[in-house]
């Protein structure tokens, strides 16, 4: 089964949630054990050198993020909403949107784009403004078409959950009972009728790891509706 198969969905519109039952970002993590072996979906030729989007002040000026290599080009766009879109329409081969400060918490608006689709999250990076100042962790994200960066140990999901005594609990209970633990999380309105929330996880597993695939599996059950935001390699492994 080539990359990318399960890669978009079909997802439900927002506002229109369904539940998840095994769901396809179960199938998506299959697709990405599988893809040893199998072609990768044509793309076009990676551009020299490579174009990175990122929004201003993300990082300092002439910092070069490392995981990227000494050819990157870092182009600056006016807003999060435009470094989505020029990833999005394969202006820029990769992107870089700051997901949490350390100062402020997270990046609602990265997280919403990220929701909305047309990209995936394949790495991570934590960026320090200056010496003793701020700290960044961004997203690196890219069309669904490119596999990611390194070797992923970490998943990114968005789990809308009903609302009802131990939802969150219920959710979560799969990935404890097997030992996996959630590395960031955040809440974002749903924008459905009620106080419905949607929550970002980045959960510490492998999507090759059938323990993983086996938690993603139950979680699904738990939720009215699960995608499948990325797969990537945390910054201290890349580090």
């Amino acid at each position: 089964m080539p990359w990318g198969a399960f890669a978009m969905g079909p997802f439900p519109r927002e506002g229109a949630p369904r539940r998840a039952s095994m769901s396809c970002v179960s199938l998506q993590l299959r697709a990405l054990a599988s893809r040893q072996g199998h072609p990768v979906p044509a793309r076009p030729p990676e551009r020299a050198p490579l174009e990175v989007a990122c929004p201003p002040e993300s990082v300092t000026p002439g910092l070069v993020p490392p995981l990227f290599g000494a050819g990157t080009v870092l182009r600056r766009l006016g807003s999060l909403d435009a470094v989505h879109a020029a990833v999005a329409a394969g202006d820029c081969a990769l992107g870089l949107l700051p997901l949490e400060c350390s100062e402020a918490g997270p990046v609602n608006r990265s997280h919403d784009l990220l929701y909305a689709g047309a990209v995936q999250v394949v790495g991570e990076q934590v960026l320090t403004t200056a010496p003793g100042a701020r700290r960044i962790r961004g997203g690196i994200i890219a069309p669904w078409d490119r596999p990611p960066l390194g070797r992923p140990d970490r998943l990114m999901l968005a789990a809308l959950l009903p609302q009802r005594t131990g939802t969150l609990v219920d959710f979560l209970a799969p990935f404890a009972r097997r030992g996996l633990s959630i590395a960031h999380w955040s809440a974002r309105p749903a924008r459905i009728d009620g106080w419905h929330y949607r929550f970002h996880f980045t959960v510490t597993a492998s999507p090759v790891c059938p323990v993983a695939q086996e938690a993603v599996s139950e979680a699904s059950a738990a939720a009215l509706e699960l995608r499948l935001l990325g797969c990537l390699q945390g910054a201290d492994a890349a580090a």
